[in-house]
């Protein structure tokens, strides 16, 4: 199954984003919004491809993407692993504006979420844990006929010294490992 990536204005995709997001309010998207898509496969290798397209896309914006690259790897591999790997497909979206990032996780597993508390050499059970430490807000909506969005909001930082070529001077190397 091929992953599909689709750039976009929020002011283009804003309806659609609505729908799917049902009861929950959403962020204020404020002037200069973007969105960018991905369709992937519900496999692991599509953890590292959304990881590695979430910072490609922040850093086309000039963002910082590391935080958003944890919560991504964390939401899109709880997907896979409680969704099962199957022929369903997990959606993976990131709006832009307004100073803030938010990272929307669809997949068609109907569950809620479940914030575990994995004993201290637990190997597993700690990405909801990050996600909630690092997110200034996070939560769920049910998709109908059947699944469910987990999205978080990150604030949005300018990439420090980035030079527009995906080097970060500040770190003193690449920035996209």
């Amino acid at each position: 199954m091929a992953v599909t990536r689709r750039f976009g204005t929020v002011e283009d995709n804003l309806g659609v984003a609505r729908r799917r997001r049902g009861r929950d309010p959403g962020m204020a998207l404020g002037g200069g919004a973007s969105r960018a898509r991905w369709d992937l496969p519900s496999t692991a290798t599509s953890v590292g491809v959304a990881r590695s397209g979430v910072r490609q896309f922040l850093r086309s914006m000039a963002l910082h993407g590391d935080l958003a690259a944890l919560v991504v790897s964390e939401l899109v591999t709880n997907a896979v692993v409680h969704a099962g790997e199957d022929r369903h497909t997990i959606g993976l979206t990131v709006h832009t504006g307004g100073g803030a990032l938010r990272i929307e996780v669809a997949d068609h597993d109907p569950r809620p979420p479940v914030r575990a508390t994995p004993g201290g050499q637990a190997a597993a059970g700690r990405g909801l844990m990050i996600v909630d430490r690092v997110a200034t807000r996070w939560g769920w909506t049910p998709l109908q006929p059947v699944g469910k969005v987990v999205w978080c909001e990150l604030p949005a930082e300018a990439a420090p010294g980035d030079d527009g070529a995906g080097r970060d001077r500040s770190l003193g190397g690449d920035s996209n490992p």
